[in-house]
């Protein structure tokens, strides 16, 4: 359970870094540039990270804790990646 707990919380930690960070792409850069600011949104998403595992900790103390904790992130996974990445079919001509 632990497992498929970690794959949900890195699912929603991909839609995090893709919200937080820069949309280029990857070598599109010169290397002086490349970077450039970017020191501080690492650590932010590093303090991220740290709170996803001191939750899983908290929660795996608890009696069926990761079990709510894994339903809780099911339902907030399906949430964000259709909010996030939500695309009109309709207007792609």
């Amino acid at each position: 359970m632990d497992l498929i707990v970690l794959l949900l919380v890195l699912l929603l930690f991909t839609v995090v870094c893709f919200k937080i960070l820069t949309k280029r792409l990857p070598f599109s850069m010169p290397f002086e540039e490349a970077g450039k600011g970017e020191a501080i949104v690492s650590i932010i998403l590093l303090i991220i990270l740290f709170v996803f595992i001191g939750v899983h900790f908290i929660v795996a103390t608890i009696k069926h804790g990761l079990l709510i904790y894994m339903l809780t992130l099911i339902v907030i996974n399906i949430l964000v990646w259709k909010r996030e990445f939500k695309v009109d079919l309709d207007s792609s001509n």
